[in-house]
């Protein structure tokens, strides 16, 4: 049996590109309904497998490693999670590096108190405007009617969500003066 390469008719390293025109180039050839060899059909398969191996680039190195290595697919596989978990461990740490940078920087900076307690400032402010319009909801309810918690239930949501966005965003900034 012969490469999806050479099935394709295109080098070990082409692109996607050259694989999309190989594969209507030969298709067009091949296909049953305009080639009437007895094999047609056989041969469009092939080339319909060969196609959707190269083109899609997690099969595609499998395939490229189970060629170069000689070995079973399952062992090309593990040889991909193993590249894709690396791949993931290097991401973290070049995103952990970048977090540290910019603590650094926030850190050494002369504003530093300035931006901290500029952010201690904003989130107490948006703490108590939201609970605020939760006190002042809870209070309408209680003293006017039961009822109108319907009619301000899209104001009380609104703030709870921005009372946990608030919350997400300090904890998420402040990790940068700690």
């Amino acid at each position: 049996m012969s490469s999806y390469y050479s099935i394709l008719g295109v080098s070990t390293n082409a692109s996607e590109d050259e694989i999309k025109k190989a594969y209507r180039k030969k298709a067009k050839l091949l296909h049953p309904d305009v080639n009437k060899s007895p094999d047609a059909l056989v041969r469009f398969q092939l080339l319909q497998l060969a196609y959707e191996i190269l083109i899609n680039k997690e099969k595609r190195f499998i395939y490229d490693q189970s060629i170069q290595k000689s070995t079973d697919p399952l062992k090309a596989y593990n040889d991909w999670i193993a590249q894709q978990k690396a791949m993931q461990e290097r991401e973290a740490f070049l995103k952990h590096q970048e977090f540290l940078r910019k603590r650094h920087q926030i850190m050494n900076s002369k504003y530093y108190y300035i931006k901290l307690w500029s952010l201690y400032i904003i989130f107490a402010f948006c703490m108590v405007a939201t609970l605020g319009v939760l006190l002042a909801s809870a209070m309408l309810i209680f003293r006017v009617h039961v009822l109108l918690f319907f009619i301000l239930l899209p104001f009380i949501s609104a703030a709870l969500y921005l009372l946990k966005y608030i919350v997400d965003k300090f904890k998420e900034r402040i990790k940068y003066f700690r």
